[in-house]
């Protein structure tokens, strides 16, 4: 008799995701994320793409400022494979400790708020911040 090998797991692939550098850090060490799309976009979209700290406020994920400003608008589709290099910059000294996401919301441009719409596409990374590093005057605080 002979043995029949089990089937590989096969994993499914995302229609997109926010690949990052690691899911754990520490003030200072950087934080690297990189949009990926896998399948296409075949509708319009605006997109914004953000940060959610651990007490729920969202800062802009490009300016890291309060207000959301649209990454791209209106753009008409778009074809994998597709990279977009989203964040790069290290964990500030004061970065709070706790579990961050990386956002990325595509809205149908249409409508006039998207904001009071469900997203057609939500891409979420999860993250967490272990420890703060001794702050110094200048460093930027989420």
């Amino acid at each position: 008799p002979t043995e029949t090998p089990e089937p590989p797991t096969v994993t499914p692939v995302p229609p997109a995701e926010n690949v990052l550098n690691w899911t754990s850090f520490k003030a200072g060490e950087q934080l690297v994320a990189t949009f990926v799309l896998n399948e296409p976009i075949e509708q319009e979209f605006t997109v914004y793409a953000a940060i959610k700290l651990p007490d729920g406020s969202i800062l802009d994920a490009i300016t890291l400022g309060t207000k959301l400003k649209p990454l791209a608008v209106k753009v008409k589709g778009l074809v994998p494979p597709f990279s977009y290099p989203l964040i790069n910059v290290p964990i500030p000294a004061r970065a709070p400790k706790g579990a961050y996401q990386i956002l990325m919301a595509f809205y149908d441009p249409k409508k006039s708020n998207p904001f009071k719409y469900s997203p057609f596409l939500l891409v979420r990374s999860s993250f967490t911040v272990n420890s703060a590093a001794k702050a110094s005057g200048s460093d930027l605080y989420y």
